[in-house]
C-alpha cells in the first residue's frame, strides 16, 4: 500500500487510525456500535465504507469517495443549516475537517462514559491507497477477518490488557467485524456497502485511484504490510 497526503474523489481509499501509548479504542460492543453510529452521521454525505476493521486499539475503513461536486454540495448545505460559513472548497480538505469531528466526538463521548481525559488517539487518521488487484483482494480479506494489526510497535507503547472491560477479545473481534454486523447498517451505518464489489469494481477503481494521485503528483512513500 502507499501512504498518500491527499483523498482524492472517487478514490478508493483507506483511514486508519491507532491508539496513544496504553490507552484503547473501545471496551465493549456498545462502543463499536457508538463509533459507526458517528461514522455514519459524518461520512454519509461523503464516502461510501465497504469494510472496516474495528479492534480495540485502533480503526481501519476501506472508502470509496463520491465525486467533488456532490462532496461540496452537502458540505455547503450543512454549514448553511448550521448558520456558518462553507471554508473548504475542496474534497481533501472538507473530508479532513470531517475526519477531525469523528475523532473530536467519539473521544468526548468515550471520555464521559469512562470518566477520562485527553485524547486517546496518537494521530487522526493516515491515508492509503492500493497498489494493485491481488494486494487488494489479500489486504480485504485480512479486514474481514479482523487481521489488521492497530497494535503499537513497541511493547512499552502497547495498550494494557488491564484497562478492557472485555476480556475474551477473540470473541469480540467477530462482533466487530463488518461481516457479521450487516444486519445493523440499515439502523445506524447506512453508509456502509457490503456487498460483491470485490469482484466487480475493485480492479477499475484501484487502477482509477492511482491515476488520480499520480495526475495529482502527490509524493507518497510505501507501507509494508
Amino acid at each position: 500500500m502507499k501512504r498518500v497526503k491527499k483523498l482524492q474523489e472517487k478514490g478508493f481509499s483507506i483511514l486508519e487510525a491507532k491508539n496513544a501509548a496504553n490507552t484503547h479504542f473501545v471496551e465493549n460492543e456498545r462502543e463499536v456500535d457508538q463509533f459507526l453510529i458517528f461514522a455514519n452521521s459524518h461520512f454519509r454525505q461523503f464516502v461510501d465504507i465497504y469494510d472496516y476493521c474495528i479492534t480495540t486499539t485502533g480503526r481501519h475503513l476501506l472508502i470509496k469517495i463520491k465525486n467533488s461536486s456532490t462532496i461540496i454540495s452537502a458540505y455547503e448545505t450543512i454549514q448553511l443549516r448550521r448558520n456558518k460559513t462553507a471554508r473548504f472548497q475542496n474534497v481533501n480538505l472538507i473530508l479532513s475537517n470531517q475526519v477531525r469531528m469523528l475523532r473530536l466526538r467519539m473521544t468526548r463521548w468515550t471520555n464521559k462514559n469512562r470518566g477520562r481525559k485527553g485524547n486517546a488517539s496518537i494521530q487522526v487518521f493516515r491515508k492509503y491507497i492500493l497498489d494493485t488487484l491481488e494486494e487488494g483482494l489479500e489486504h480485504i480479506q485480512n479486514v474481514r477477518n479482523q487481521g489488521i494489526n492497530l497494535e503499537q510497535p513497541l511493547k512499552k507503547y502497547q495498550s494494557l490488557a488491564d484497562n478492557y472491560e472485555i476480556k475474551d477479545i477473540d470473541q469480540v473481534k467477530q462482533k466487530m467485524s463488518s461481516k457479521n454486523r450487516v444486519g445493523k447498517r440499515s439502523s445506524f451505518l447506512k453508509c456502509l456497502r457490503l456487498g460483491d464489489y470485490v469482484t466487480t469494481h475493485l480492479e477499475k477503481w484501484i487502477k482509477a485511484t492511482l491515476e488520480m494521485h499520480s495526475m495529482g503528483d502527490e509524493s507518497a512513500f510505501v507501507m509494508r504490510v
